[in-house]
């Protein structure tokens, strides 16, 4: 079964490089914004564009990325529901690679008798495998705006335990609009004389 095409795609070849690298831009349309969003479960992506250079390394089984991402995303305020604009505009970087199964034989263990061993990640970045000639471009940015997106993103102001506006008036029970909530509700609830 084919991968299905992701929302952004911009591909190159690998291994068609100039050894001073090849420099990309790109900028993503209305219709790859509005996929992206719904991928991300947002409310929009209203920018996305992302510009750098790929460079060969390790006679061409490396490939480095260094560029930067600028967006404009709307989301969803955790506590108010209300809408959540934020700006975007970070460096990244990445590296692929190719034939990672040769450095990582499935034997490694039996190799080393089985000991534990340590491996440093903090020198440099860790190698992501290639599937294929082309780098898909487009996908790394997309992959990198996710990382990027405020996972609980909130309102100026606004605090937990605050509800919003529409919604109080039926947070409490028999008309006491917002007295009780939560565990505070369910502790009267569970307690003798209560409707429980």
């Amino acid at each position: 079964m084919d991968k299905p095409r992701p929302e952004l795609h911009r591909s190159i070849a690998a291994h068609d490089l100039p050894l001073s690298g090849r420099p990309f831009a790109i900028v993503a349309t209305a219709d790859e914004r509005v996929a992206l969003a719904k991928r991300f479960a947002i409310v929009a992506v209203e920018s996305l564009s992302a510009e750098g250079v790929v460079c060969p390394e390790a006679a061409g089984r490396r490939l480095r990325v260094d560029g930067r991402l600028s967006a404009r995303v709307i989301q969803t305020c955790v506590i108010t529901l209300e809408p959540v604009a934020a700006e975007i505009n970070t460096a990244f970087k990445r590296l692929y690679g190719f034939d990672l199964a040769d450095e990582w034989p499935e034997d490694a263990a039996e190799e080393t008798g089985g000991a534990e061993f340590y491996l440093d990640l903090t020198g440099d970045l860790p190698v992501e495998p290639m599937a294929g000639d082309l780098l898909d471009l487009g996908d790394m940015v997309a992959e990198e705006l996710a990382l990027q997106l405020d996972p609980y993103p909130r309102t100026p102001g606004a605090a937990f335990g605050e509800m919003p506006e529409e919604t109080a008036g039926t947070a409490g029970r028999d008309g006491q609009a917002g007295e009780e909530r939560g565990l505070a509700a369910l502790a009267r609830w569970k307690a003798p004389g209560g409707a429980g």
